[in-house]
């Protein structure tokens, strides 16, 4: 999710640190930062929110705030209080038929605003994040998603005919979205709706017909609170994803609609107001309050859980820098958990929260005590690491294959594809392929034999009680040009007897300091060999020179595979592998190449390509 740096900033008075630094930090502490670019003069960072934090991260505010913690900086609350109203009765109506589909719902109705293009800061703000300016008001209600974690809708109130209710859909219900496309719904869907019928989907798109244009006078304001479970149906029933459905699916406080309510209302009449505007009372619906938590923890609690040893004092700095309310009675802390951290409900919860803050990092890996008794060998591993550190050093590698093969003695209920729907019965199948993968390879490898070997599970009836595994081990090797493909198979006791002669130990592997790797390309390589006459007394790299100038980046690999003297003279013949990585070679180009090598052999005094 994207964030505005210069946005971050507003919560601060000090100056926030530059990207590169709450990259490093909130990466320790709290989210990934996968990348950040400069955007004017603002910077945008992509952040990673984890769902366990999406009630509240979601938004500046939140991302405001874990920076606040994790620096220790006074964090700036811009949320208002309640808004002076011009008009306190009002004439709208709102009906919930079911609140556990829609815990709150609060509206408010404001008269005679002017609808215009939004000033620049709002346009700007969304801008950077790639939002659309659409009017002042839309843009207010998107500014407050964005700024709060809380979506809002408005609708044009002159276009809503009666109460709102907020219902499930009739059956092939329609209504036609503010995109301008129809979507036909059924009982699953809940709607916000009026007597003509749907104003919007809840929590995720609005409606064409009560939408807010430059020719509307009075909006009514919606910021509610929907069932995250509802919202994510219906969203994948209807292919519609966006902020607001995202925000939803991972659910918000229903705390959070009154403080979005305050905000919005309090932009709208400093943006669109004029001078006949009215801002009606409230109408909020919220048949069951969301009741707070206290979460009860004591030091000793804290300290056994992370392994620490803190002392009061330092568990209180770390909670002011919260902005909890919390209070200690003789290591007996009690704190209350916000309203949008719907993730802090038990001591456990607390304990991590308090450790993540501190810095995982500063906690020292220490054994636990009491230990009954000493872990026992794993055979089956200590073996299988001997063969394969032995396997290794005798200059074989180890390959991987599927466990899932197209034919065994295991059926799979739901298997990934058609030819994956058994367990393999052996290893010696999947190691042939690979064999013979390797082999086909082995010019473009460099090489004259392949050695590989494998340790895997194999999964069969036979010798074996119904529905247990045997560990057993393949080796496999060949030779030059295919002429011999061998390969054994064994349990790993008589595969330690065949191969195993020593004692192994990580440090008998072969070094394989800067080693760089690269993936091979996906089109087809072209074999040629070349061999030349040169004059008594030159030397390989001489050729080598000369075929490396004039082959060009398409030779990928080249082997000197013949050497012989003859009438003084001496002849060298090389093996050369040609491939690309953007395209399927010819052999005209390939000519070409060969023609312009032997053309510069040839011009060597004394020398003659054969």
């Amino acid at each position: 999710m994207k964030f505005s740096h210069n946005w971050l900033q507003s919560f601060f008075s000090e100056k926030l640190p530059q990207p590169e630094k709450l990259t490093e930090v909130l990466t320790l502490h709290s989210f990934e930062i996968e990348d950040f670019e400069k955007n004017g003069a603002d910077y945008v960072l992509d952040i990673d929110i984890l769902p366990n934090r999406a009630h509240d991260c979601f938004c500046h505010k939140g991302i405001a705030r874990e920076i606040a913690t994790i620096f220790d900086k006074k964090f700036i609350d811009r949320e208002v209080g309640l808004i002076n109203e011009t008009k306190n009765e009002s004439d709208l109506k709102i009906k919930i038929d079911n609140s556990k589909l829609c815990p709150r719902y609060m509206g408010r109705r404001v008269e005679n605003i002017i609808v215009k293009n939004s000033p620049d800061w709002l346009k700007q703000k969304l801008e950077v994040l790639g939002e659309r300016s659409i009017n002042n008001v839309v843009d207010i209600t998107n500014y407050i998603m964005l700024d709060l974690g809380q979506p809002m809708h408005a609708f044009d109130a002159d276009k809503v005919k009666g109460d709102i209710h907020v219902r499930q859909a009739k059956k092939d219900e329609k209504i036609i979205l503010l995109t301008g496309e129809e979507a036909v719904l059924d009982e699953s869907v809940l709607l916000i709706a009026d007597e003509a019928g749907p104003l919007a989907i809840a929590g995720i798109k609005g409606g064409k017909r009560a939408e807010v244009t430059e020719a509307t006078k009075n909006i009514i304001l919606e910021s509610a609170n929907f069932n995250p479970s509802m919202v994510r149906k219906t969203s994948q029933k209807l292919s519609i994803k966006n902020n607001s459905s995202k925000r939803y699916e991972n659910e918000i406080s229903p705390e959070m609609t009154e403080p979005a309510m305050n905000v919005a209302t309090k932009l709208i009449l400093e943006n669109a107001s004029g001078e006949k505007t009215k801002n009606h009372g409230v109408v909020d619906i919220y048949p069951q309050k969301t009741g707070s938590y206290d979460i009860l923890l004591s030091l000793i609690q804290l300290n056994n859980l992370l392994g620490v040893n803190f002392s009061e004092k330092e568990v209180e700095n770390i909670l002011k820098r919260t902005g909890w309310v919390w209070k200690n009675e003789s290591g007996k802390f009690t704190v209350a958990a916000p309203a949008e951290r719907l993730d802090l409900r038990i001591k456990e919860d607390l304990i991590e929260e308090i450790g993540r803050i501190y810095g995982y990092e500063n906690i020292k890996p220490t054994l636990p005590e009491n230990i009954l008794k000493k872990p026992e060998i794993n055979k089956n591993f200590v073996t299988a690491k001997k063969i394969r550190l032995a396997l290794v050093n005798l200059g074989f590698s180890e390959v991987y294959n599927y466990a899932f093969r197209s034919k065994g003695e295991i059926e799979i209920a739901n298997p990934i594809a058609t030819d994956k729907a058994f367990l393999r019965n052996n290893l010696t199948d999947g190691l042939r392929e690979a064999m013979e993968m390797n082999m086909r390879n082995a010019p473009l490898l460099g090489l004259d034999e392949i050695k590989i070997f494998e340790i895997g599970t194999v999964f069969g009836k036979s010798g074996l009680p119904t529905g247990q595994v045997g560990e057993q081990i393949n080796v496999a090797w060949g030779t030059k040009n295919k002429k011999e493909i061998k390969i054994e198979e064994c349990g790993l006791e008589k595969a330690a007897e065949k191969i195993v002669t020593k004692e192994s130990d990580i440090s008998d592997l072969p070094q394989t300091k800067d080693i760089k790797f690269k993936p091979f390309s996906s089109y087809p390589f072209i074999l040629r060999d070349i061999a030349v006459w040169t004059t008594k007394g030159a030397e390989e790299k001489e050729v080598l020179e000369i075929i490396l100038k004039n082959a060009g980046e398409l030779l990928v690999h080249k082997k000197l595979f013949d050497k012989f003297e003859k009438d003084g003279r001496v002849s060298y013949a090389f093996n050369m592998v040609f491939q690309s990585e953007e395209k399927t070679l010819t052999d005209s180009e390939i000519n070409k190449i060969m023609e312009k090598i032997t053309t510069a052999l040839n011009a060597k005094g004394g020398w003659q390509v054969r």
